[in-house]
């Protein structure tokens, strides 16, 4: 019962942080209406947008990360959880509200965009402070409980990132303070290397959610030693992200190509061989159709069809440097955001069967790749 009561608090936050990204979406909109921009200021529609930004492909997928963690570990997790979520819950009221408030500059750096606002520099931090306490241990209990499931070693590994990204921004934020650069660039390059390891957490938390939605299937990605091992390939690359902020003038790393290097091949390749493996259990399950139907395992389907896309239009779009970039990112962080929906598809029917429908966990994903 006391799992279930934590799962619900961390889903409930996740959803707010989800509820506010989504009114910054329409906020980008307004802003952008001839007769209403005068109201809002020129430069609202670009404070909205960090706010979409921030809420969605950070904040609510690092939450519901939390929920990874929190219904993987159980009760290792139940000693610093109360405090991380109240960390947490602060930091999303008072970043949000900085960022509905409209005042400060924004800035359009890479993975994590930024307000200039001493009240959304003071709620990130809460945030990241929450995020911290549940982090380290979660990397801590998951590396240790790797030996008895796949899913185990999935949640150290996005846990051991997390820890990576708060790290890098640590070592970074020592090496800038004080610096003479504009600021805008400070920034950027405050968050560039952490904002490309952040992309490992989200990855390994898809790839070990797959792996849950799909073991009962059977086949390859059934193998609990296969999987964690195609789990552990994406560890290189976090270690060389926090080697490289670790080491690296900040600002020189953002003109150096290694941040770039240890996506293409630090993630393409473990997950390439993620892929394999779901291929195989797909065709090994292949008279047993059961599971193409269920609810749950039509987001790993159609995470699978967005993130290859995704990965598609980055082969050419990041040499090109053009509008495939932005598209590159949606079809790839569009994929994780499908394995979060199956995942909290699936958490309801297990644990709170009064607000799950089967019917809109099997038809959401399907209008999601769609649009």
């Amino acid at each position: 019962m006391k799992t279930v009561s934590s799962l619900r608090q961390w889903l409930l936050l996740a959803t707010v942080a989800l509820a506010l990204a989504g009114l910054f979406s329409i906020l980008v909109v307004v802003a952008r209406i001839p007769a209403l921009e005068p109201y809002a200021g020129k430069s609202y529609f670009y404070t909205a947008l960090v706010g979409h930004v921030d809420f969605s492909l950070v904040v609510w997928f690092v939450l519901l990360e939390m929920v990874l963690w929190r219904h993987v570990l159980g009760e290792s997790l139940a000693r610093f959880e109360r405090p991380a979520f109240l960390f947490c819950t602060l930091g999303v009221l008072v970043a949000g509200i900085a960022a509905l408030s409209g005042k400060g500059t924004p800035v359009l750096s890479h993975y994590v965009p930024y307000i200039r606002n001493v009240w959304f520099s003071v709620g990130l931090i809460i945030f990241a402070v929450g995020t911290a306490l549940m982090a380290v241990p979660a990397a801590w209990h998951g590396l240790r409980q790797a030996g008895r499931s796949a899913a185990s070693a999935g949640v150290g590994v996005s846990a051991l990132a997390i820890v990576a990204v708060l790290l890098s921004l640590v070592f970074a934020g020592a090496r800038l303070t004080g610096s003479e650069k504009d600021a805008e660039l400070v920034i950027r390059a405050l968050f560039w290397g952490s904002g490309h390891i952040l992309q490992f957490a989200h990855v390994v938390a898809m790839v070990t959610i797959w792996q849950m939605l799909l073991e009962r299937m059977g086949g390859a990605f059934a193998n609990k030693n296969l999987a964690s091992t195609a789990i552990y390939l994406y560890v290189p690359g976090i270690i060389s992200g926090l080697w490289a902020t670790a080491v690296m003038d900040p600002i020189e790393l953002t003109v150096n190509p290694l941040m770039s290097n240890v996506m293409a091949y630090g993630l393409g390749i473990p997950t390439g061989a993620v892929a394999l493996l779901v291929l195989m259990s797909v065709i090994a399950s292949w008279r047993d159709r059961s599971g193409w139907g269920d609810a749950t395992v039509v987001s790993v389907w159609a995470g699978m069809f967005v993130f290859a896309i995704g990965g598609a239009i980055a082969i050419k779009g990041l040499m090109e440097q053009n509008l495939r970039i932005p598209a590159h990112y949606h079809g790839v962080l569009g994929a994780v955001a499908l394995s979060f929906m199956g995942y909290t598809y699936h958490l309801l029917a297990l644990y709170f069967k009064q607000g799950y429908s089967s019917v809109m966990a099997r038809w959401q994903p399907y209008i999601y790749v769609i649009g």
